[in-house]
């Protein structure tokens, strides 16, 4: 059974995503969404400025939708921009009804 605050992905019952080439992490499971990201070589002090303005701006509910799977991916840095593949897919269940 899982801890209370731990992810069926990241519970000890769930499948190990090492033989993928993902080594485990020792630090908690936190699910997040990724709207951007930064160059390496990005002035600091451009995006902490940045980043206190975003933190302060209240955005509420933009959207909803049902989510029917999790796709576990890549994300490949290259100079042209990343390139995500796909490295595995689990449907959820239908729900209960």
């Amino acid at each position: 059974m899982s801890a209370p605050n731990e992810s069926p992905l990241t519970s000890h019952e769930s499948p190990s995503y090492s033989p993928l080439g993902y080594p485990t992490e020792d630090r908690p499971f936190s699910p997040h969404l990724t709207l951007g990201r930064a160059r390496q070589d990005a002035d600091r002090s451009t995006l902490s400025s940045l980043g206190e303005k975003i933190g302060k701006i209240e955005v509420g509910i933009l959207a909803s939708w049902r989510v029917e799977g999790v796709s576990l991916m890549r994300s490949d840095l290259k100079p042209s921009g990343a390139v995500y593949t796909q490295s595995a897919y689990t449907a959820f269940g239908k729900p209960p009804g």
